[in-house]
């Protein structure tokens, strides 16, 4: 165990980029990704599909059986799950914050699962360096997320359960003994909690107790012989990205054009001939654009107007480009909507300041037309 520690340890030090490929005596392959020394997803492991399942259904969504189909576009894309998460965001369906704390969540399973396996047999590894995701919407420091899942797994030992994973289903067993040796009622919440369905971690979301707490106190039956874990399969897949191939149209001889939304551009900028130059560029790329030239009218003009993305410039009159982006980020709508500075001048104080006023990225006024589709390739999600 200490070793897989020093080596993930050791990653972090090294401002690794990448995925780490980790391997146990389970024999299921858990991949961690890296940007910098930091961790950004885990994938894989034991039960990734029922993990993000439960995570999901946690903000309120209800996956069924045929899980979440996203565009056949997406399908080369290496990570799906992490994609869900970022167009979910993207259309609001849940927070940025929300989001994060399902990355965390998720990584932390993970590392736990790999630290509990580390007890029986080493932990092998294999790299691949890359980049994997360009803009991450969080990095994870590595001490602090091991310290916070050494700590769990301290207690976890703590409590004599080292033996017994989280993904384990608690079953009922000699049932007559059980009703015999219990009061009514606690046989009664027993064998209607648990069916041999749902694992701990499960359980303990269902119920909202704390995991330890829970399995402490399935322990007393586990010990008396009227209770046991076992291992269950994982659930079906939570992300489906269709094939790109479609159908024959039946009436080939009646060309139809779908209509496709376009993501719309906003530009906010006091410059009518930087909004105009910028426009032409937007447009060329196949985007939708709106400019906003009054300061006094910017949150009136993007609550109307909705944008998937906003060109904000720095320099403004009466209120300056820092004050408009905090303004527009109290908009629950607007938390997670791309804001993109633009400026002349982009030293380190300016990008601290933007940061602290929830700017996503820098981009010069006088950036190439291929500048500005690559930053609108990589926030846009359509």
């Amino acid at each position: 165990m200490q070793s897989l520690v020093e080596m993930l340890n050791r990653f972090s030090t090294q401002k690794f980029t990448g995925k780490i490929n980790l391997h146990g005596t389970s024999g299921r392959l858990t991949t961690i990704y890296w940007q910098s020394g930091r961790m950004l997803w885990a994938s894989g492991g034991t039960h990734p599909n029922r993990r993000l399942r439960r995570y999901l259904s946690l903000l309120g969504f209800k996956v069924d059986a045929n899980g979440i189909s996203l565009r056949p576009t997406d399908s080369g894309h290496e990570l799906p799950e992490y994609l869900l998460m970022t167009v979910l965001v993207r259309r609001n369906a849940i927070t940025r914050e929300q989001a994060i704390t399902v990355i965390e969540g998720v990584i932390g399973e993970a590392l736990f699962d790999l630290v509990q396996q580390a007890i029986a047999a080493p932990i092998y590894h294999k790299t691949e360096s890359r980049n994997v995701i360009d803009t991450p919407m969080t990095l994870m420091s590595v001490p602090a997320t091991l310290d916070r899942v050494m700590k769990f797994w301290r207690d976890w030992q703590r409590h004599e359960l080292v033996d017994i994973s989280p993904n384990f289903a608690p079953v009922l067993q000699n049932l007559p003994q059980l009703q015999e040796s219990c009061p009514p009622q606690a046989y009664k919440a027993l064998t209607t909690l648990i069916d041999g369905k749902h694992t701990l971690y499960e359980l303990a979301a269902k119920l909202k107790r704390d995991l330890l707490q829970l399995t402490q106190s399935l322990l007393t039956y586990f010990h008396r012989g009227h209770l046991q874990f076992v291992e269950l399969s994982d659930a079906a897949v939570v992300v489906r990205i269709p094939e790109g191939s479609r159908a024959p149209d039946p009436r080939p001889d009646v060309p139809t054009q779908p209509k496709v939304k376009r993501p719309l551009i906003a530009c906010v900028d006091d410059n009518v001939q930087a909004a105009k130059i910028l426009e032409q560029v937007v447009s060329r790329l196949g985007y939708g654009y709106v400019a906003i030239t009054d300061s006094l009218q910017v949150l009136p003009k993007l609550i109307e107007h909705k944008p998937d993305l906003i060109f904000l410039d720095v320099v403004m009159p009466i209120v300056n480009g820092y004050e408009i982006c905090t303004q527009i980020r109290r908009v629950p709508a607007f938390k997670a909507t791309p804001i993109i500075f633009l400026t002349s001048n982009d030293g380190f104080v300016d990008r601290v300041k933007a940061n602290l006023a929830g700017a996503s990225n820098f981009l010069s006024k006088s950036a190439s037309s291929d500048k500005v589709s690559e930053m609108l390739k990589r926030y846009i999600v359509t």
